[in-house]
């Protein structure tokens, strides 16, 4: 018994047609991020207001509707990292699990 495999085609080997399976990651719209832009790709959003706050105090509420204040430490694609006055280290927070991340006012120093 002989099997015959046929060759897998890929758009790649036609001239101006891009194979969207090579590519590591995509915006949805089937271009690579960046494809046709002319200035530099801006970091999301969310990256860049977190940025601004880091090392400054802030309150997470949690989807359960707990508050923790704190500093932010660091954050990722799925978490960030808060000091709190009572936890050491920093806790760790899923951002699954975070409604809303607001800045917060320094507390009073006593004098």
């Amino acid at each position: 018994m002989t099997v015959t495999v046929a060759p897998v085609k890929s758009n790649a080997t036609k001239p101006g047609v891009r194979d969207e399976r090579r590519s590591l990651y995509h915006t949805g719209n089937g271009r690579a991020p960046g494809a046709g832009q002319s200035s530099p790709a801006r970091p999301p959003l969310q990256d860049r207001w977190l940025h601004e706050r880091l090392r400054s105090r802030v309150a997470v509420r949690l989807s359960d509707g707990k508050t923790l204040t704190g500093v932010l430490c660091g954050y990722d694609s799925y978490c960030l990292t808060l000091q709190t006055e009572r936890a050491r280290p920093p806790v760790l927070i899923y951002k699954a699990h975070v409604a809303y991340v607001r800045p917060e006012k320094e507390p009073p120093q006593g004098g």
